[in-house]
């Protein structure tokens, strides 16, 4: 496609205006990166939200992918999606992932990634075609059966620090651990 300008840069990005300077002349953000843990999808996040840029956001494991849109100011952002497991037994598995001295590695496969990847490009294409606004779903691809299922649902949460007029949420520890400039 002669329209379509893809930007691949290898950069440490820590604050949000790191992604800002990287994203900001982009019409669609795909944030497909996991390290560090939650940390990386609240940087582009909360960047993606400040200049309304639309952003997919995807998921590896072994079995499955995950992906999920938004599009600022219209649908829950990705802060939504990460109150809604603000809750003790996540904040645990956080803590092991940001304190892990060893390199955190997901288990995937050449042929897994190729999947996933198409999944998602058809999925931000429908998106963009059909002008759906897809946003609060929480997508499972599995790549043993090859079907697409609606993994989980999240609203716009009144306590979300990025897209919520109303409130700070930085007395919540899971934003505290994941804190972001």
């Amino acid at each position: 496609n002669p329209y379509v300008n893809i930007t691949s840069n290898i950069k440490r990005m820590v604050t949000v205006d790191d992604v800002k300077k990287e994203i900001i002349n982009s019409d669609l953000v795909i944030c497909a990166m996991d390290e560090p843990p939650y940390i990386a999808q609240r940087l582009v996040n909360k960047a993606c939200y400040d200049l309304n840029i639309p952003s997919v956001y995807a998921f590896s494991q072994k079995s499955a992918g995950k992906m999920f849109m938004v599009y600022p100011n219209e649908t829950p952002c990705a802060d939504c999606l990460l109150s809604k497991y603000d809750e003790e037994e996540f904040i645990n598995l956080v803590k092991i992932f940001l304190s892990s001295s060893q390199d955190l590695i997901t288990a995937n496969t050449a042929s897994n990634t190729a999947l996933l990847t198409s999944w998602i490009v058809n999925k931000i294409i429908d998106s963009i075609a059909q002008k759906n606004i897809d946003g609060g779903i929480l997508y499972r691809y599995d790549f043993h059966t090859f079907e697409e299922k609606e993994f989980d649902e999240f609203e716009e949460n009144d306590e979300c620090p990025t897209c919520s007029n109303t409130c700070d949420k930085l007395d919540s520890e899971l934003f505290n651990i994941l804190r972001i400039n």
